[in-house]
């Protein structure tokens, strides 16, 4: 079994980003760790200005497309992360994304999930 990670939140597209977990799951019994980019002191921040392109809705149905067969968790994660950032860019759900955030794990609090992200807009999302 071979360890992968990717960090997203830095610089990269979500096109990168996709295109990296593609490439992870070609490997055979790769197991996934996705991480968010967290600057230290006095270093770069994170630079996610052109994350999305017109291409979005497509990459993210072909993201919650690939499947890995460990650590799902660390992927969750990062779809959440995802959620937030296509909210603030969008103005709205992605609801593949977040159905595929609520297929297996706390099914119960989707609606929850859904209402506070998009209650959100009205307050100024937050992190």
């Amino acid at each position: 079994m071979r360890n992968s990670s990717a960090c997203t939140g830095f610089n990269t597209t979500l096109a990168e980003d996709v295109e990296r977990f593609r490439f992870l799951h070609s490997l055979p019994g790769a197991y996934v760790f996705v991480q968010e980019y967290q600057p230290i002191p006095g270093g770069p921040a994170a630079d996610l200005g052109n994350f999305f392109d017109d291409s979005a809705d497509r990459l993210i149905d072909e993201l919650v497309g690939i499947c890995f067969t460990q650590n799902m968790k660390s992927m969750e994660k990062y779809y959440r992360w995802l959620s937030k950032r296509y909210v603030q860019a969008f103005g709205r759900l992605h609801l593949g994304l977040v159905d595929t955030i609520f297929r297996y794990n706390q099914r119960d609090r989707k609606g929850r999930y859904i209402q506070t992200l998009a209650g959100t807009l009205r307050n100024g999302l937050k992190d």
